[in-house]
């Protein structure tokens, strides 16, 4: 009887630690960082870019919307108002600077979205 509890117990511990929800607020965590920008799709990494790096300011983040970012001024996570820069040593469009939360960090360009 006893050796009967403890699997009962044990399997029980097993499925209630097996399972998982995603919270409300989480989706973002399963795709990257990113934000539309001329209507290109780049992920935002977590290396810092240093002001010295910044060329003129582009624009800002104008809307959260989740999974992914679709327009130009989009992205799934750096909040509305988030100013985007172009970065001097990377003229080209591969590589922006995104501030969030007063951290620079770097976007790199991944397709066009459509």
């Amino acid at each position: 009887m006893m050796k009967k509890l403890v699997i009962i117990f044990l399997a029980f511990i097993l499925i209630t630690g097996c399972t998982s929800q995603i919270k409300k607020g989480e989706s973002s965590k399963i795709y990257p960082d990113a934000i539309v920008w001329n209507n290109t799709l780049y992920g935002i990494s977590s290396e810092i870019i240093n002001k010295d790096e910044l060329g003129k300011e582009l624009g800002k983040i104008t809307s959260i919307v989740q999974p992914l970012p679709k327009k130009t001024g989009e992205s799934n996570n750096a909040p509305i108002g988030s100013k985007i820069y172009e970065i001097v040593s990377k003229p080209n469009g591969n590589t922006l600077a995104v501030e969030m939360d007063g951290v620079l960090k770097k976007a790199t360009k991944l397709d066009p979205v459509q």
